[in-house]
């Protein structure tokens, strides 16, 4: 006996390369996420810190984008614009910009709004 033909999930959304995936997370998930983000972005702030002292440009970029990405994963949204322009400087110039540590200050505060929201 054969089994009946059918679209299956071959032809849906959910499985085409170019469909835009969506999902909601439960609000566990969200706190989780929330909590990791906080977490890691304290040891990022600091390596970023480390890496601007050091005058490394390919760490400070590579902890400025590692931070945007989460920032973007949680909506921290006022981290996430200064991030944003932080990642544009640093690839546009190619080295550590001069205002880097106001920079830094920024996202701590920014990072301990977060927090408390």
């Amino acid at each position: 006996m054969k089994a009946p033909r059918g679209r299956g999930l071959e032809g849906s959304a959910q499985h085409r390369p170019d469909a835009p995936l969506s999902f909601e997370l439960s609000a566990e998930d969200k706190r989780t996420l929330a909590r990791l983000f906080l977490e890691t972005s304290h040891e990022d702030l600091r390596l970023l810190e480390c890496a601007l002292l050091g005058a490394e440009p390919g760490e400070v970029l590579h902890r400025v984008h590692r931070l945007h990405g989460a920032a973007l994963t949680v909506g921290a949204t006022p981290m996430l614009a200064e991030l944003e322009c932080f990642e544009k400087v640093l690839r546009e110039a190619a080295q550590i910009p001069v205002d880097c540590q106001e920079r830094l200050i920024r996202l701590r505060q920014q990072l301990v709004q977060y927090q408390q929201r």
